[in-house]
This record gives C-alpha cells, sequence and structure tokens, in this order.
C-alpha cells in the first residue's frame, strides 16, 4: 500500500527534523537489524496458530503490548510470517513514531500513521482499506503511544469490529535485555538472547457493542494479553534468571 498519503505526518514535524529523521532511521536500522540478527526466536504456544494462518492466510490484528515493539517486530518480518502474511504497522504520528516508521519502511514494512491522539479517524481508515481490499494483516500496539501501560485502547476494537479481523494476541520473553526508561519501560533484547514468543488463539470481537460492551471487551482483550505473556513466566518481558 502506498504511504504517499501519510506524509503531512513527516511535514508537521518541521524540515530540521524530517531531514535528520532518515540519517538517523538508517543508523538505527543497521543497528536493529545487527541486534536482531544475533536473537533466537524460540516458539512456545501458538504453532497451531500459526500453522493454520499460514495453511490458509487470513487478515488478522496482530496485538502486543508496546513495550515489545523490537522483538515482535523482527519476529513479524524476519520470523515464520515474513513473505507468507502481508502485515501493516500501525506508528503513531510522534516524533519518535517517525523514527520508528522510516526503520520499518527500511526493513521493508508497510506502515500507516496514527494513534488516539493524532489522526486516528485517517489511519482507522486506512488500515480499514488495508484488511477489506487488500487483504493485509495489521500489527497495533493498543496501548501506545504513550499509555497507559497495558490498556487496550478502543482503535484496534473498533478496527475488528469494522472488518471482521479476529485480535490474534502476541507475546514475548527474553533472556537478557535493557529497558528504556520510556513510560512502557522498552525491551531491547541483548546480543544472542533467546526471545521466545507466544501466539494466543486468535479473537473475534462482536461487531454490535454498546458502550457497557465495549468496556467489557477491552477487558477481555487486555486480559488475553495480559495471560499469554503471564503463561511465559518471569517478570513483564524477561524470563526468571
Amino acid at each position: 500500500m502506498s504511504t504517499s498519503t501519510h506524509r503531512p505526518a513527516s511535514s508537521a514535524l518541521g524540515l530540521g527534523w524530517r531531514l535528520l529523521a532518515w540519517p538517523i532511521a538508517w543508523a538505527g536500522w543497521l543497528v536493529v537489524r545487527a541486534l536482531a540478527a544475533t536473537w533466537r526466536f524460540e516458539p512456545v504456544a501458538g504453532r497451531a496458530e500459526v500453522e493454520a494462518l499460514l495453511r490458509e492466510p487470513r487478515p488478522v490484528l496482530l496485538c502486543a503490548w508496546h513495550r515489545s515493539l523490537l522483538p515482535i517486530c523482527a519476529w513479524v518480518l524476519s520470523g515464520p510470517l515474513r513473505g507468507r502474511l502481508p502485515v501493516t504497522f500501525l506508528v503513531s504520528r510522534s516524533r519518535d513514531g517517525e523514527l520508528v516508521s522510516r526503520l520499518l519502511r527500511l526493513w521493508g514494512a508497510r506502515v500507516v500513521r496514527g494513534s488516539s491522539s493524532r489522526g486516528g479517524r485517517e489511519a482507522l481508515r486506512a488500515l480499514y482499506r488495508a484488511v477489506r481490499r487488500e487483504g493485509s494483516s495489521v500489527l497495533a500496539l493498543p496501548d501506545g503511544p504513550r499509555g497507559p501501560e497495558r490498556r487496550f485502547k478502543p482503535g484496534t476494537l473498533v478496527l475488528a469490529q469494522t472488518t471482521g479481523a479476529p485480535v490474534l494476541p502476541l507475546a514475548c520473553r527474553v533472556s537478557s535485555c535493557w529497558r528504556l526508561r520510556s513510560w512502557d519501560r522498552l525491551i531491547v533484547p541483548k546480543p544472542f538472547a533467546r526471545v521466545r514468543v507466544a501466539v494466543g488463539v486468535a479473537h473475534a470481537v462482536p461487531r454490535e457493542l454498546g458502550s457497557e460492551g465495549q468496556a467489557a471487551e477491552l477487558g477481555r482483550l487486555e486480559g488475553l494479553l495480559d495471560a499469554l505473556e503471564a503463561g511465559l513466566g518471569g517478570e513483564a518481558g524477561r524470563e526468571p534468571s
């Protein structure tokens, strides 16, 4: 899908930042690719879900908590789904999102810009077209871009309702990592870290939900992601030592 319709998100950040963004993104891409090449991805749960998805590809909404951004994106772009399941990535219109989106594009990913705070409606329309017209799946981090941490925001729920695509929960644990001092304590796996990946059962969201039903469904989706992560053991994002 062409990303030209999302350039206003970049231009709004200023010419100086746009000029710096590409070299910074290139440097980040080289570092992340070098790191990711050493990570050892190990499927722990959900092999049957992945195999079924690859046998009969269909659009799904891949969802993980924002702190798992790097290992989950690396798994999607270089793991078993690579080249077999088209995936569109939802990235915020923030300064950090600008770098992430350019890094992902360098990695060959399709990107739509927007979040609950900026460009949300436009992003939902673009994602709807990607799912319904192009048959693309979507990777969303439903507590991003600024939290609250591990709170499933309504945007992904609305996308599931309108497209009929089920939510497919994702979680991971890493054997060793750095944690950034960000709102979500972003996980950066260390070189040669083992990344254990769990894929949950696809969850279909009802098309019709009142306000109480939506709140209950958001809580249910939060529970699915938390339970999948808890099943891997250890503290958030990291295996027990």
